[in-house]
């Protein structure tokens, strides 16, 4: 549940697709090494993959005169921009007879999976991948040529093997875990630096001046350097120190460079890039733009020869950045952030060493003429970039240059689009609602095609709720809930309110110290909304479900919503923040003897919750194997529940973890059967 970059939603399905990647070692002679324990609650997920190579791959590539017009040069900005629109991004067809209904075998089968670029630039006109026949091939880009370099002769599908401990009788298994929960003492780090030349190692002692310091990150800066990012135990302090190893003559020393303190909210886990020159570094903090703070490319420049770095803003502009896709010799930075007017959309931008913010993808326009409005980039060291257009529409894989020009159409998914036209596809709505305190939340619903003319639809609501997460984007999405949607006629909505990550950083950090408050009031008021304002929405048969965080969510929604929702199901649900691990929990929440009431406010173990659900129907699933959010937690609330003769449904997945990926069919199925009981 708890990714470290925050953007956790758990993921219905997975593409039969990997990215073959390949590296160039970095010339030194030094190593890192850590001696730390791992956090063992932390996510451990464990996929097996079969290698399959991209099936577009081999045909040949697919040119248009479609492209961007770049670079699009957006101004900075001292204003920020929202809109209160309601639009509809996919239109009602008109009467014909019915169409075949999406199977929901079909969706688990990965049979409408969105493509992935499924390889690596090797060099700025050369990727390496892995065709339908799982051969390892290098495509060249300026020749449009293919040289396998190594085939699959033998088909062998990869493996992955649970490893345990059996008793020598060979009747029990040992599953051990070293938890460490919020309050509870951290383990130490330290950073070593090996010489591999001389075999010798020298050791980095965590900084005295921040309480029980946690490692964040290192880098390399040139051959001699190494930057080390440390934060305080509850990550609102941050310091990244430059060093040098230890010599027979010198000791050695670790300077800081650059602090940063987040008074109102929490610090992320952010990149730390140098440039070549290593005098300088990028990384992803907020900054204010037009009186709103947003998460924004902070640069931070050495100016002296001691004393701490200068920072400044690079890009000062009103939209949220994801992710630092690359940063040049000629100091131009390519990242990834949310549209300009839309938080929705998703793009890739370019920003120049004089503070020049255009759009790379804004202009992008599919060979059927429609745009791109969901972006993201793998940028080669070159002059080649691979732009996966993931929506609204179904997603399409493009190769340009960066002048904007394009050379292939790496895959047109025309497998999907092809399988898609057999069926009628559900209208999605966007809506932005203004909830409580004048805060504003954004709305997705995906409908029938004819909901217009319809009434008394049954409304799903998916939720998850996470700090940082964003549900409600025009990425094209076709899942498990499309498939509810088309086969029997219902509603299904996401909405992201106060916690989300699209908004600004003080509608993020509206969450802070008190999370299962403020995000779960969204949830509540803006579905009574729904319920209120549109006619063919029906009231009384009103849902909601959620996975981890979600789950958390629903489960809260449910106690706490009165009559909105008439049921809930809660897939791993946190129950009680206090039995989580130590770095997600505190980062939110501070420690629970730094925030008793916090902790007592947002845990399901109370008698609210208990009377809540006794005239409601709750649905509890979880995996007794669950590395991430423990098996602990649905032992506690269902043995609450039982000791008050509350009437539950509960399903136990034996030796599933997390993903449950082993039970997925029975899953859905077991979910569905409730929500036919309950709901339909």
């Amino acid at each position: 549940m708890a990714q470290e970059n925050g953007n956790s939603s758990m993921e219905m399905g997975t593409s039969d697709q990997i990215l073959v990647a390949t590296k160039k070692s970095k010339k030194t002679t030094y190593a890192i090494g850590f001696v730390a324990m791992l956090v063992a609650i932390g996510v451990v997920i464990t996929l097996v993959v079969v290698l399959s190579g991209n099936e577009g791959a081999e045909s040949e590539p697919i040119l248009t005169t479609e492209g961007p017009t770049f670079p699009t040069t957006i101004p900075t900005t001292t204003t920020s921009t929202t809109t209160t629109t309601t639009t509809t991004t996919t239109e009602a067809p008109t009467t014909q007879p019915p169409l075949p209904e999406i199977e929901l075998e079909d969706i688990i089968n990965g049979e409408y999976s969105s493509p992935s670029f499924n390889g690596t630039w090797t060099s700025g006109n050369e990727i390496l991948f892995r065709n339908s026949n799982n051969d390892l091939v290098l495509y060249d880009v300026d020749t449009d040529s293919r040289t396998i370099l190594i085939r699959n002769e033998s088909q062998i599908l990869q493996q992955s093997f649970r490893v345990t401990s059996l008793s020598a009788d060979g009747n029990y298994v040992v599953l051990s875990y070293n938890e460490v929960s919020p309050g509870t003492k951290n383990p130490s780090v330290m950073v070593t630096i090996r010489n591999i030349a001389t075999n010798t190692d020298t050791k980095l002692n965590a900084p005295s001046d921040l309480e029980e310091p946690i490692l964040k990150t290192v880098s390399f800066v040139g051959n001699d350097e190494l930057a080390v990012m440390w934060t305080n135990r509850v990550q609102t302090a941050l310091r990244i120190d430059l060093c040098t190893e230890a010599t027979q003559l010198i000791p050695a020393t670790c300077n800081a460079i650059y602090r940063y303190t987040e008074d109102d909210g929490w610090i992320d886990n952010i990149p730390l890039l140098f440039n070549t020159q290593g005098n300088a570094f990028i990384t992803i903090l907020p900054a204010e733009v037009g009186g709103v703070r947003y998460k924004q490319i902070v640069q931070v420049t050495k100016l002296s020869t001691s004393g701490l770095w200068s920072s400044s803003n690079r890009i000062n502009t009103a939209h949220t950045v994801a992710e630092i896709l690359l940063w040049t010799d000629d100091n131009v930075i390519w990242y990834k952030a949310t549209g300009i007017t839309d938080r929705a959309e998703q793009h890739i931008y370019t920003v120049t060493s004089d503070g020049q913010v255009s759009c790379f993808t804004c202009n992008i326009k599919r060979p059927d003429g429609k745009q791109c409005l969901y972006n993201d980039a793998v940028i080669s060291t070159g002059s080649r970039i691979t732009v996966n257009c993931a929506g609204p529409e179904i997603p399409q894989i493009y190769i340009y240059d960066k002048n904007g020009t394009l050379l292939t159409v790496w895959d047109d998914n025309s497998r999907v689009a092809d399988l898609l036209a057999l069926h009628t596809i559900p209208v999605t709505l966007h809506q932005t609602v203004t909830g409580i305190g004048q805060t504003e939340a954004d709305v997705m619903i995906q409908v029938p095609s004819d909901y217009a003319s319809r009434t008394n639809v049954p409304l799903l609501v998916y939720v998850y709720g996470g700090p940082d997460t964003a549900l409600v984007t025009k990425q094209w999405t076709l899942d498990w809930g499309t498939s509810l949607v088309n086969r029997y006629g219902i509603a299904v909505a996401r909405i992201d309110g106060r916690g989300s990550g699209l908004q600004g950083v003080e509608t993020m950090f509206a969450v802070n110290r008190k999370l299962g408050t403020v995000e779960i009031e969204d949830q509540i008021s803006v579905t009574r909304y729904l319920q209120q304002n549109l006619s063919w929405v029906d009231g009384n048969r009103t849902c909601i479900w959620g996975w981890s965080y979600g789950g958390y969510a629903s489960s809260l929604a449910l106690a706490r919503g009165g009559d909105v929702f008439r049921c809930a199901i809660a897939v791993a649900p946190v129950v009680d923040w206090r039995y989580y691990d130590t770095i997600y929990t505190e980062r939110y929440m501070d420690t629970p003897q730094n925030n008793v009431q916090g902790y007592l406010n947002s845990s399901l173990l109370t008698d609210e919750v208990v009377e809540a659900y006794r005239n409601k129907r709750y649905f509890l699933v979880h995996g007794t194997e669950d590395d991430n959010v423990h098996y602990q937690h649905a032992m506690l609330i269902s043995r609450l529940l039982q000791r008050r003769d509350v009437y539950f449904h509960q399903m136990s997945y034996t030796d599933e973890d997390h993903g449950l990926g082993g039970v997925r069919p029975h899953l859905y199925h077991a979910l569905e059967k409730f929500l036919k009981e309950n709901m339909f």
